[in-house]
């Protein structure tokens, strides 16, 4: 019992330990924001941690803050609390918002213990407020058809997904054609 209770303890330690601080923002539902120093943990699309500019900590989750972000080595991030299928209110990271169409990240936490391939929820909406939401695991074709079917309402960009994913088998550039669909319905 004393080596489980040990085990935990040092596990949670390390987890402490391992959170980067970084300099940022939250952005409130009333569109007040604050500056403040945020501890970035394992747990970014659940909760987030903020220092304010008296010590004082808080942890953040969804439902509390509109959004919060950073800067770093490879830019601004950007987390919104936006729905998740059936996981409901979830941080997701900001890939493009535009005034039609944005598009948003989440990354599943591993389904077994030594995962080694990361799921990452895509979710697309439009300015009428509809989602669409996939995972990097589905098939090229199924992304395709969903698209398709969720731009429905513009045949060029219909056209313009068909093009993206035609002749795709993997999904080794899925990030990047889904990116360019978003941005793509933005500018028709």
């Amino acid at each position: 019992m004393r080596h489980i209770l040990f085990l935990a303890l040092l596990i949670l330690t390390t987890t402490v330990a391992m959170a980067k601080k970084v300099e940022g923002f939250i952005v409130f539902h009333n569109n007040d924001s604050a500056h403040v120093v945020l501890k970035l943990g394992d747990r970014r699309f659940d909760e987030v941690m903020a220092i304010d500019a008296q010590g004082k900590e808080k942890t953040y989750h969804p439902a509390d803050i509109a959004c919060y972000g950073y800067s770093d080595k490879q830019g601004l991030h950007v987390y919104r609390a936006k729905m998740l299928s059936t996981l409901g209110l979830k941080f997701q990271e900001v890939v493009v918002e535009g005034p039609k169409a944005s598009l948003y990240t989440y990354t599943y936490p591993p389904l077994e213990v030594g995962e080694t391939t990361t799921r990452i929820g895509l979710t697309f909406q439009k300015k009428d407020t509809s989602y669409l939401f996939l995972t990097n695991f589905d098939r090229t074709a199924v992304m395709r058809d969903r698209l398709e079917e969720f731009y429905g309402d513009s045949v060029n960009v219909r056209m313009f997904i068909h093009k993206q994913f035609e002749n795709k088998i993997g999904t080794l550039t899925v990030m990047q054609d889904v990116k360019a669909v978003v941005v793509e319905a933005n500018k028709r």
